[in-house]
């Protein structure tokens, strides 16, 4: 959720705004453009606007016709699935919170997972009535400062508790590879407190490190020949002081710090669990197989199955978020280097797309959560009041280090 494409996507509406006061279309002021050389009476403004949207063929050269095409195909849709999308995400991630803060859920992994919650039905929540007000209401954009503001706030808020949300997932896979792999560190430092320091810590600091962006962009009013005044997000005067370079500061630390350092860490932290479940699942194998049938169904077997269940779920957390975010970064970082054409020609056509996948990776970890987690789907039965399911009865050999005895084993399914 790049501030940068909120800020600059409605360019293409702005612009026909100001022309209507001219009884003027799109298709005219091209013409005129094209006859005269000049901006006519709106100024250098238009030019900017122009290019922002229409893309010169020079621009289009980058990435083609293609990317153009996907944005003027998709977002006719987009408003409806984010808002299909954000009223699910809502009510299954208030469902996540109320699962994983009943008592028998509560754990250091779980009170992350409820952090990482809390900033994902933000996110839904207040894209709600942006969906609705951008993409499905039939009022005209009136470019009124109260409306470019709350553009404004919609673009800063989400940049911040999506922010969050990712240092959340970071934390998640520390957590988890610790509690893994480093055993005796992770009883010092992956506690109940530790956990809550680290939440409350994130959700703290992430405010002040998007600082840059709140003085990078602020609103510009531009009156019309009516005599009306229009609004619109530009850069601010702070942000083109010294050519620039606050602006360029910000726009580095979001495709730096908030988006490519969070995708490698957890490329990083999947890969060696991943690696550590299949050396843990072919160790276990070998241990187990001349224990067989009682192997299979040890009491220890059990936990470790358990236990590995409960970390391929956290992967695939890990990985959906790494399948949504990462092309994002990729796209920012080929924005910083190749500057506007790039940020303008490809990068804006996507990015009502990349939108839609960081809305549907906040909305299905209840999902995950239901499929790859027994004492989730436990949890959740019993806070809606829902019978449990029926447990069979077993007669299975058990191994210890001494003999093997027959024991009568009840197991839940």
């Amino acid at each position: 959720m790049a501030l940068n494409s909120v800020v600059t996507s409605n360019a293409k509406r702005y612009l026909e705004t100001m022309l209507r006061d001219l009884n003027f279309t799109l298709d005219d002021w091209a013409i005129y453009r094209e006859l005269t050389g000049q901006s006519g009476e709106l100024g250098g403004l238009s030019d900017q606007l122009w290019a922002v949207d229409t893309g010169d063929e020079d621009e289009r050269a980058i990435c083609g016709e293609r990317g153009q095409w996907l944005r003027d195909s998709y977002r006719p849709w987009h408003g409806y699935l984010a808002l299909f999308v954000c009223l699910f995400g809502s009510v299954a991630n208030l469902f996540n919170i109320a699962v994983l803060t009943r008592k028998e859920m509560r754990s250091p992994t779980n009170v992350i997972l409820t952090g990482l919650a809390v900033a994902d039905l933000m996110v839904m929540v207040e894209y709600i009535p942006f969906a609705y007000r951008r993409h499905i209401s039939t009022i005209k954009d009136t470019f009124s400062y109260p409306d470019t503001l709350y553009i404004l706030f919609h673009a800063h808020f989400a940049q911040v508790f999506h922010t969050i949300s990712i240092w959340m997932t970071v934390m998640l896979a520390v957590w988890r590879f610790l509690s893994i792999v480093h055993m005796h560190t992770a009883s010092r430092c992956c506690s109940m407190r530790n956990s809550i320091y680290c939440i409350v810590a994130t959700y703290v600091l992430t405010p002040i490190i998007c600082i840059p962006s709140y003085f990078t962009f602020s609103l510009r009013g531009h009156p019309t020949p009516s005599g009306q005044v229009l609004y619109r997000i530009d850069i601010s005067s702070l942000g083109r002081a010294h050519g620039g370079l606050l602006s360029r500061v910000n726009f580095w630390l979001f495709a730096v710090a908030i988006k490519l350092v969070p995708c490698l860490a957890l490329t990083y932290f999947s890969v060696r669990l991943i690696g550590v479940l299949l050396e843990t699942k072919r160790r276990k194998q070998r241990l187990l197989s001349g224990c067989q049938p009682a192997g299979e169904h040890h009491p220890l077997a059990r936990g470790s199955r358990q236990a590995d269940r409960t970390t391929w779920m956290l992967v695939t957390v890990l990985l959906l978020f790494l399948i949504t975010e990462f092309p994002q970064g990729i796209l920012a970082l080929l924005s910083g280097i190749l500057q506007d054409r790039f940020f303008r020609s490809c990068y804006l056509h996507v990015g009502e797309l990349l939108d839609m996948l960081a809305l549907i990776n906040s909305a299905v970890n209840f999902l995950l959560y239901c499929l790859m987690n027994k004492q989730f789907r436990v949890e959740f039965r019993a806070l809606m009041s829902l019978p449990a399911r029926p447990c069979r009865r077993r007669r299975t050999h058990t191994v210890n280090k001494l003999r093997q005895a027959c024991v009568t084993d009840t197991t839940c399914v």
